[in-house]
């Protein structure tokens, strides 16, 4: 008997594996309100004329149609609305930093970093595809937000509070600085106040000497 041991399948997928196919979404698999009509059009052309549609069955089968059609509408209202939230989650993400699965990358010194859990600084988020996708600084790699483990301490709110703290501190300064400069001002007018009583007094001597020579030479020449 032939040993058929080393025989290889041409193909490499497994026979006995269940494959799965999802058809994507076309005017001939979904139903919409057209075709709705359609079909209720060739219901009525081809019904039993001894026993015709009702017509509180046609307004049933409208309702329902038309709470099918709110329905979806709504469901693509939520969506919409949580792929914005999940674009403000990501994008308030920048600069924080983040515990996450990475994948392997080559390092620019040529050595390959492994795959694991990893901590990094998010810097840049991707909205281009279908999910957003962020980075974390030296790593190439873009990982979606499933990949975060653990949000560490906020980056920017430690910056944010060294930021009110230099606030606060030139606050004071300026405070030092304006009271020491009323201080100097208030001593230069002092100062210019005694400079102006010390020349009115020098000023005033001085015409009571001029006015007691003048009186010295009237009496001189008068004997």
């Amino acid at each position: 008997m032939a040993d058929v041991s080393s025989v290889k399948s041409s193909s490499s997928t497994d026979p006995y594996t269940t494959q799965t196919y999802s058809a994507a979404s076309n005017d001939k698999n979904t139903l919409s309100i057209t075709s709705y009509f359609k079909l209720l059009s060739a219901q009525l052309a081809n019904q039993d004329m001894s026993n015709p549609m009702s017509t509180s069955d046609m307004m049933n089968q409208m309702s329902q149609m038309a709470m099918v059609q709110s329905l979806a509408k709504v469901t693509e209202s939520l969506t919409t609305v949580n792929s914005m939230s999940r674009q403000s989650y990501a994008a308030s993400m920048i600069g924080r930093e983040v515990t996450y699965n990475g994948t392997s990358y080559k390092a620019e010194d040529g050595t390959t970093v492994a795959d694991g859990t990893r901590t990094g600084m998010i810097e840049s988020v991707n909205f281009s595809g279908d999910e957003p996708t962020f980075r974390v600084s030296g790593d190439p790699n873009e990982y979606k937000l499933s990949s975060i483990t653990k949000v560490n301490a906020s980056t920017g709110t430690e910056e944010t509070d060294k930021t009110e703290e230099e606030k606060k501190a030139e606050e004071e300064k300026e405070a030092e600085a304006a009271e020491k400069a009323a201080a100097e001002e208030k001593t230069e007018k002092a100062e210019a106040a005694e400079e102006a009583a010390a020349e009115e007094k020098a000023s005033d001597k001085a015409a009571q000497d001029n006015a007691e020579e003048v009186c010295a030479d009237e009496d001189g020449s008068g004997q």
